[in-house]
């Protein structure tokens, strides 16, 4: 699993992502500084061997006090 955030304009960078196994199930969690409020599009990409990358896309306002 690889992930990136970036920002509206096409600025991207990576996020480094970790596995964690709990109870039999798998999670990846990632962690990333903010800049500052605005809208963070996020990228995520899942590799199976034998298998097309899937990958799902998504945004996020988020906002900084």
């Amino acid at each position: 699993v690889t992930a990136q955030v970036g920002d509206l304009t096409g600025h991207a960078k990576p996020v480094a992502v970790r596995e964690t196994a709990e109870n039999g199930d798998i999670d990846y969690l990632g962690e990333f500084a903010i800049d500052g409020s605005g809208t963070y599009v996020f990228t995520v990409t899942a590799t199976i061997p034998g298998k097309p990358p899937m990958t799902a896309r998504f945004t996020q306002d988020l906002v900084v006090d």
